[in-house]
Parts: structure tokens; sequence; C-alpha cells
């Protein structure tokens, strides 16, 4: 039974007993013949029960307004949990658009990095394909020429005649394996280039690999005078380590190749910005009017000089263009300073972590 019913019952009750108890008392008045307490007697009756139902069919509706309100408390409660419960789920909701939107953003991001740097190496490689055919063409015509003449057939073979075109014939054919080999290089080349991942690396076994290496080329060498050092606390970097090793190896390697007497140095240091790795020899050097040709893209090659020279070549080596780029792609910033017989200096600056 509800609070409400109780209430009810108890306010019946009472106007029940106080309904008796004045009838007792108007019996009372009747027996002992007092006509005007009589009357007064019952008109008093009358006005307290008429004010009790007044005030019972009132307190019912009060009662009944009571139990709606609080039907409708009830209800307003269920439609705000219900309204909290839709405001987490759309805000969740939100989350995940903004989330998913933020995906897109970064892919999209991706997408157009990746579309640059396809048409990047799309770029290289057709100034590739325009240099390779003008030094495909040198050797091919020398060869077609001479073999042209000696299957004539008013040629007689006089000595050092014939000895000459054999010796352009012999030095065009391996010119032309030489440059065969590069393309096939290079193209191997342009896979890894386009495997460029950039991450946070320690130097230090990066540094260790190459002291080690140039340790080895120069355990013979009482000539070249090795130094090396690192700071102590140099920070982590961003960069692909295997392609950063890949230059530093080379350049390490050019260094002591071209490089008689005096010194190679290599350091790494670092500011609040960056990483700078140095190598500095006192080799042959570079001629000031042919820095800018060593940047031509998988045209080039080290020489004696300890430049890169075309693709005619027979030496074997790696293209300062390819290290340019490579170093690039990692976010780096790759300088190189050169003076004919007095050495070269590479900077390669690396955004620290």
């Amino acid at each position: 039974m509800g609070n409400s019913q109780v209430f009810k019952l108890n306010l019946l009750n009472l106007l029940i007993i106080l309904f008796i108890a004045l009838l007792n008392i108007s019996l009372v008045l009747y027996l002992i013949n007092n006509q005007f307490y009589i009357f007064l007697s019952i008109i008093v009756t009358i006005s307290i029960i008429g004010y009790s139902v007044s005030i019972y069919y009132t307190l019912n509706k009060y009662i009944k307004l009571k139990d709606k309100l609080n039907t409708l408390n009830i209800q307003f409660e269920k439609v705000r949990d219900d309204y909290k419960k839709e405001a987490a789920k759309n805000k969740e909701a939100l989350n995940e658009l903004e989330t998913s939107n933020a995906e897109l953003k970064a892919l999209n991001l991706q997408l157009i990095k990746s579309k640059k740097e396809l048409q990047e190496v799309s770029d290289y490689r057709g100034k590739f394909l325009v240099n390779v055919s003008h030094e495909l063409r040198t050797p091919l015509n020398a060869i077609i020429g001479f073999t042209t003449i000696m299957t004539d057939e008013n040629y007689r073979p006089d000595g050092d005649d014939f000895k000459e075109m054999i010796k352009v014939i012999h030095d065009s054919s391996k010119r032309l394996l030489n440059l065969i080999n590069n393309i096939l290089n290079i193209a191997k080349l342009e896979t890894n280039i386009t495997e460029i991942r950039p991450q946070e690396i320690s130097l230090h076994v990066v540094y260790e690999s190459i002291v080690s290496l140039a340790k080895g080329l120069l355990k013979d060498n009482q000539k070249i005078i090795f130094n090396y050092e690192i700071d102590e606390n140099v920070p982590n970097v961003i960069a692909d380590e295997k392609n950063l090793l890949r230059a530093l190896t080379q350049f390490i390697d050019n260094a002591v190749k071209y490089t008689e007497k005096g010194e190679i140095l290599f350091r790494i240091t670092s500011d609040n910005e960056n990483v700078e790795i140095i190598i500095k020899d006192t080799g042959k050097g570079i001629p000031q009017d042919k820095l800018n040709e060593i940047m031509e893209p998988f045209i080039a090659q080290f020489n004696e000089y300890g430049r890169i020279e075309q693709l005619d070549s027979e030496k074997k080596g790696f293209s300062f263009a390819i290290a340019k780029y490579l170093i690039e792609k990692m976010g780096g910033i790759f300088y190189i300073h050169s003076e004919e017989d007095f050495g070269t200096t590479i900077k390669i600056k690396l955004k620290r972590v």
C-alpha cells in the first residue's frame, strides 16, 4: 500500500471518529433537554462535516497531483538518462569521425608525398635516359664505323692501322659494357631510393661502423692520420640508417682512395636543432668548375680527382647526386665544399629528436 493510500485511509478514519464524537455530544445535549445547545451542536456538526469533506477532497486532489508529479519526475529522469546515453553515443561517434578524418588527412598527405616521390624518381629517370642514350651512341658508332671499314672487300689490313682500329673497337666495347653495368646498378639503386624509411635512430652504431671501416682501409697506410670524434651525448636523429650508412661508407672510401697523405676527419657534433656529420680530407679535391657537374643525377661516378665523371668511366663509384637525394629524402641537408689540391669537406645535417 502506497503512502498516499495510507494517508487517505487515516484521514477518513479521523472524519468518522469526529462525526461519531459530535453525534454523541448532540445526544447528550438532547438528553439534558437543552434545545439551544442541541441546535448549536447540530450546526457545528454540519459545519465541521462540510469542512472535513472539503478538506478531504482538497487533500485527495493534492495527493493525486503529487503522485502525478512523482510519475512525471520519474519519466523526466528516464528521459534525461536516455538523453545522456544518446549524447554519450553521439560524442563517441563524433570522436570516431574526427579520428577517421585525421587518419584520412594523414593518408592523403602520405599519398601526396608518395606521388611527389614517384614524380621525382620519374624526372631522374628521364634525365638518366637522355644522358645515357647520348653516351651509348659514341661507342656504338665507333664500333659500327670501324667494323664497316674492316669488312669492306677492298680493305687490306695494315699493321699499325689495323691495331689502332682493333684497340678502338676493344675500348668502345669495354665502354659499352661499363655503361650497361651502370644501368643495371642504377636500376637497383632507384628501387632502393623509393624505399627510404626515415625514423628515429641512434648515430652511435653508424659512428662505430664508419670508424671500424676507416681503420681497416688505413691499416697499412702510414701517411694518413685518421681523426674521429663524436659528442658524448649526441641525440638521436630522424634518418634511414641503411642508406645513411651506405652514403657515409662511400664518402670515407672515397676520402681514403683519393688522399695520398695528410689527414681524414670524421666527426659527429650537435647543436640545439641539428646533428652535423663531417667528413673532411686533404686529398686531391674537386676543381671548382666541376662541382656543379657532380650533382647531375644518375650520370656520374668518382674519378681520379675524387669527383664523379660520366658513365663512360671504367671506375665504379657512388654519385654525389644520389647521396644528396638520399640525405634530403631523410629530411636532412647535404653540403660539399672542395678545392683542387686542398681536399674535400662533406657536411650532413640531420634533424635531432
